[in-house]
């Protein structure tokens, strides 16, 4: 049985081994992630992939048992708008006053439910806008029923110790973010 020990491998390298993986075909396979977003990224790879596999955790370890895949590997494909991303850096808007920098990212998420729904990325202090305390989740949340998808980066909310508090949206990956970014739409940077 080949094995892929992913444990204690950040993003996007425990989806970037597991696809390269499945484009060989040698099954049994067996993944070893000992992290919570490697493990829903390579669950819906391998769903994506129509794999056949077993899925089970313990004590922080998850192991993926595939025994059959199919034929070629797609790429992981995300149920994303082909319309322009936004990366969203930090949680004001422009720099100089912090408290104008507020009002002003206030006001632009506003505005945004103005215009057709897209792709929000949260990332580095971006994801103080949909965690913890300070989360607009007033304002992010409206988008969220327009139909935007809100992703926060995983790693970015780990390090500021807020990944069991996302208020709106849900956690992705830098495999994701540079898919959504690398799209027909292109990427803006606020």
């Amino acid at each position: 049985m080949q094995q892929i020990d992913c444990r204690g491998q950040a993003c996007p390298m425990p989806v970037i081994q597991v696809q390269q993986a499945l484009k060989e075909n040698q099954y049994p396979l067996q993944i070893l992630v000992d992290r919570d977003e490697a493990a829903v990224n390579i669950e819906t790879l391998l769903v994506n992939s129509q794999c056949q596999f077993v899925a089970s955790q313990s004590q922080g370890l998850y192991r993926f048992e595939v025994t059959r895949g199919c034929e070629e590997a797609p790429a992981l494909e995300l149920p994303l708008p082909k319309s322009r991303a936004w990366l969203i850096t930090g949680r004001t808007l422009g720099r100089g006053s912090e408290e104008l920098g507020r009002v002003l990212m206030k006001s632009f998420l506003f505005t945004l439910s103005e215009q057709l729904p897209g792709t929000l990325y949260f990332l580095n202090d971006g994801v103080l806008l949909t965690a913890g305390e300070g989360a607009l989740t007033e304002h992010l949340g409206k988008l969220q029923e327009l139909g935007w998808h809100l992703l926060s980066c995983g790693t970015c909310l780990d390090y500021h110790g807020l990944k069991d508090q996302l208020r709106v949206g849900t956690i992705t990956n830098m495999f994701e973010i540079v898919q959504g970014i690398a799209g027909p739409g292109g990427a803006i940077t606020i």
